[in-house]
């Protein structure tokens, strides 16, 4: 039985190792195959799975493994970190990772303890950079990977990081990065600083504790300082002749093409980040005084598969080109992509990559400045220059028809139709409204210095007029000769003419383009097209910053700041008819995947200054389906501490107020909390037809308030030629009340002083007319008393002695506003009123009878009624607490057109008495505080 059980089993043993060779067979394929399908399908580099949860943790405020950070130090480092995170920049779960991962396993093969408490990542930058936090993290940028020749180069870069970690060199985290401008997370990587005596340690020590036992080759390390030195050259040098850029049917200047390029300096002083570093010429001599006197030397470039590393450095480049559009470094990453298709051509990846940077070339010679975004013959070296020197040589009109031509070949030649016709389309638009180039009629049908014969036969012939096509009209048209005024781009569309398809595409685009143009406002985002449904806006990191000055901004404020833009954007758009999802800027949202949102953050950043159409939108539409909607709302929002433009207004408020003692605290208030000048700008972008919906940017001049924010919001959103009101809403119902001190007349109440007022109630409804101006009506109505002087005839001295009369004021008013902001009716604002009053005065006296021998006196109650109109100019501000509910404050100074005998005049009789009335209402009508609440419904 033994003998038989293991007779059986063997045979299954065999099989069994048979088939786990098979299985590893298979594997190897299934990775060789799906490296190659990545090489020839790239699209970006991307992380997969879940956010894990060290990295989760950072994202939501805390450190790694989820405690509270404890000093500023871990708080400073963490913030870092999170904004990466957020950025998308991240990439872990992917082939590159992993490789990285086995290179460090490689290191610590004899520290177990150490790699569990190292994390490595990915970052997707074309920064040549690698570093590593107090916490652990170890971060390789694909621009480092991208320009290293070996893996052994990588194993070294790794080893000196680990050392910062262990050492616990903590980076200059007293907030002197911010100082120096260190304030993006390019910039976080460009320059994150070590002090010198760090690095010569992190440069001894890493080779000591890691490196040298390792079994790389030594050789990797000189090359390593060669990656820092030359970190911003391209990826390799490759000759450029003038026929790449040339056919038959036109050709440049000579001017445009060196002859010779000036070649790549020796840089061994060149230092590598911030001035605190040592020169790589003195860390070179370091480490290799270190290696003469080791008696170990590594000789393995690689220890996972050369052909793995290649494939891990041409993804990582890949990445890098992307990485550099983005950027809008378009000249080094088609001078890259013409690089990598020396090895890899008809890439689909590298001519979308060529055609896109051409597209931004062209978009910077048209609507840019050229020696701000991109380099010149100047400042390059080496065979770049070839390229820098054509792109600067060459003409706006040049440019677009050499992108032109690219965009056309993408059409024909790659499956993504869409992406490439929108370039196509815009830059057809272009060459109509900036060049003057937009028809056939342009372009000479002949090759440059081409001898011109007439083909007698074709000129004749006739095609039957009810089967011509706008095709056959184009071919029967005369052909376009040489003309004087033709130059190199007149002929740069001569050899396409004659292709029917390049033709149709042409006047395809013009006729899109003029639809386009003629149907900019038809869409409204906040209408619906049907009842009760609501359009969907994905509003993708809304940003606010409040800074001290131009050149610094508290982090902390950001933060508040953001979030209170974050609910005024749901407030704004729930008034708009619009369903906002909304990603914040300073925390992780769960609800999309890590994916997605770096997808998002790519395409917000990849953002072209000076175009619609920019590099993500090649495959934007898989967004889409991720975020539910095709709308993008990019929002951001900088206040500036100014008083320049509003300070004036603030001036008078204040002097009125000071004459107007009860109004002084509002005058002292609006100093304080408004002080900043406000800029918001707001984009809205349609995914699937690659074009804006809305590009708008505010700026709050005069006074810097939520109701004008929300105001600038409500006008970004709400896509018409004509936002009128705040809000859309043009009919303001208020009730004013106006009160005027009673220093020389009684009050309502027959009081004097300086803290007694009559009260003059106004309800009135106000119609915005346009942005700044304003009419209404009102109804007023008050009570009051005034002073009169009555002689007594029963005094043996004939005394006269003041006794005070009722009135009663009824009236109207029609008032126009002007409001300095164009927000009516919102802000500051002027306005002048017409009032006609109707009042009656009521006065008790004696009435004075001689009966015989003696006097009888009579009780008289005369009321007396009169009409008076008056004008009256005010100077104040309204805002709105709420999106209904308004306040204002205002002084006003006024004339009534009667009232004046009674100012002069003195004694009593029956005359009198309307007069004295009448200049009771003249003073009171002179000076006013006027106070508001208003509603604001439709």
């Amino acid at each position: 039985m033994p003998l038989l059980i293991q007779k059986i089993s063997y045979p299954k043993t065999k099989r069994m190792k048979k088939l786990l060779l098979l299985v590893v067979l298979i594997c190897g394929f299934y990775n060789l195959s799906a490296q190659q399908i990545s090489i020839n399908n790239f699209s970006r580099l991307e992380a997969v799975g879940q956010l894990p949860n060290d990295l989760l943790n950072i994202a939501k405020g805390n450190n790694f493994d989820g405690t509270k950070p404890k000093n500023d130090i871990q708080k400073s480092a963490n913030r870092h970190i999170k904004d990466i995170i957020l950025s998308g920049s991240i990439v872990y779960g992917d082939t590159v990772t992993h490789y990285l991962e086995k290179i460090l396993d490689n290191l610590l093969v004899n520290d177990p303890a150490l790699r569990k408490e190292i994390k490595i990542y990915t970052l997707k930058s074309s920064e040549v950079n690698a570093f590593a936090t107090i916490d652990g993290f170890v971060f390789v940028t694909v621009g480092f990977i991208s320009q290293s020749t070996c893996e052994a180069e990588i194993a070294y870069v790794l080893s000196h990081e680990l050392i910062h970690y262990v050492k616990k060199h903590g980076y200059n985290n007293t907030g002197e990065n911010d100082k120096d401008g260190v304030n993006t997370i390019e910039d976080y990587l460009k320059y994150h600083s070590r002090s010198r005596e760090q690095e010569f340690e992190c440069d001894k020590v890493g080779y000591e504790r890691f490196f040298k036992n390792s079994g790389y080759s030594n050789k990797a390390i000189d090359g390593m300082f060669d990656i820092l030195q030359y970190s911003y050259l391209p990826f390799d040098e490759v000759k450029l002749n003038r026929g790449m850029f040339e056919n038959e049917y036109y050709k440049f200047d000579n001017s445009y093409f060196l002859e010779s390029v000036t070649p790549i300096a020796s840089r061994e002083d060149y230092i590598d980040t911030f001035a605190t570093h040592p020169n790589l010429k003195s860390r070179r001599a370091e480490m290799e005084n270190l290696i003469s006197e080791s008696n170990i030397i590594g000789d393995k470039k690689f220890i996972q598969s050369e052909d793995k590393f290649n494939f891990i450095r041409t993804i990582s480049r890949f990445q890098t080109v992307n990485q550099q559009i983005i950027s809008d470094n378009y000249i080094k990453a088609y001078y890259n992509s013409m690089i990598l298709e020396k090895e890899y051509p008809n890439n689909a990846f590298l001519l979308t990559s060529e055609i896109a940077s051409i597209y931004g070339i062209s978009k910077v010679k048209t609507y840019g400045s050229y020696s701000t975004y991109l380099p010149s013959k100047n400042n390059t070296e080496g065979e770049m220059q070839f390229l820098a020197n054509l792109f600067e040589k060459m003409n706006k009109k040049e440019t677009a028809l050499m992108a032109l031509r690219y965009s056309w070949k993408g059409i024909s030649e790659l499956k993504n139709k869409k992406y490439f016709t929108s370039l196509f389309n815009d830059i057809v638009n272009d060459l109509q409204s900036e060049m003057n180039l937009g028809n056939f009629t342009s372009f000479s049908d002949y090759k440059t210095g081409e001898e011109i014969k007439k083909d007698t036969i074709e000129a004749k012939e006739e095609i039957n007029s009810e089967k011509k096509t706008k095709y056959d009209r184009v071919k029967q048209n005369k052909l376009v000769g040489h003309q004087p005024k033709f130059k190199t781009e007149n002929y740069m569309l001569g050899d396409l003419k004659k292709d029917d398809k390049f033709v149709r595409c042409f006047e395809d685009a013009i006729n899109y383009n003029e639809s386009k143009s003629a149907n900019k406002f038809i869409n409204n985002l906040s209408d619906n097209k049907t009842k009760g449904e609501k359009t969907k806006l994905l509003v993708f990191e809304p940003t606010s910053k409040k800074s001290e000055n131009d050149e610094s901004s508290s982090i902390a404020s950001n933060i508040r700041l953001s979030n209170k833009l974050s609910s005024q954007i749901e407030s704004i758009a729930k008034t708009c008819n619009i369903e906002v999802k909304i990603i914040p800027s300073y925390d992780y949202d769960s609800t999309i995947s890590y994916q997605t949102r770096a997808r998002i953050h790519e395409f917000a950043n990849g953002l072209n200054r000076f175009g619609e159409i920019f590099y993500e939108n090649r495959d934007i539409d898989n967004i889409k389906g991720d975020i539910g909607t095709q709308y993008i709302n990019l929002v951001s929002y900088r206040k500036k501490p100014s008083t320049k433009a509003n300070i004036k207004y603030k001036l008078y408020f204040t002097g009125l107020s000071i004459s107007l003692y009860p109004f002084l605290p509002f005058a002292i208030m609006q100093w304080i909390p408004n002080k900043y000048n406000g800029k918001m700008t707001s984009m809205i972008y349609d995914i699937d037809n690659n074009q804006f919906l809305s590009s708008k940017s505010t700026t709050i001049n005069y006074e810097n308030t939520s109701d004008m924010e929300k105001e600038s919001l409500y006008k970004s959103y709400k896509q018409e030629k004509k936002n009128i009101g705040y809000l859309g809403k043009r009919i303001h119902f208020s009730l004013d009340l106006k009160l005027s001190p009673a220093f020389f007349t009684p009050n309502y109440e027959g009081k004097h002083g300086g803290f007694c007022f009559d009260y003059d109630l106004s309800p009135n409804i106000e119609f915005v007319i346009n942005k700044s101006l304003t009419m209404g009506v009102g109804y007023q109505f008050f009570k009051t008393k005034f002073d009169y002087v009555e002689n007594d005839f029963s005094s043996t001295n004939n005394e006269r002695y003041k006794s005070p009369g009722d009135i009663t004021v009824n009236g109207f008013n029609l008032f126009f506003k002007t409001y300095i902001d164009e927000h009516a009716p919102l802000g500051y604002y002027y306005k002048c009123q017409l009032d006609v009053y109707k009042y009656k005065s009521l006065m008790e006296y004696y009435k004075e009878e001689v009966q015989g021998d003696h006097y009888v006196y009579t009780y008289i109650d005369t009321p007396e009624t009169k009409w008076t109109a008056g004008l009256r100019f005010e100077f104040g501000k309204t805002v709105f607490v709420s999106k209904y509910i308004s306040f204002g404050i205002g002084a006003s100074a006024g004339v009534l057109f009667g009232g004046w005998k009674g100012m002069t005049k003195v004694g009593f009789d029956e005359i009198l008495v309307p007069e004295m009335a009448a200049a009771k209402l003249l003073r009171s009508y002179s000076l006013g505080l006027n106070l508001s609440i208003g509603i604001l419904p439709f």
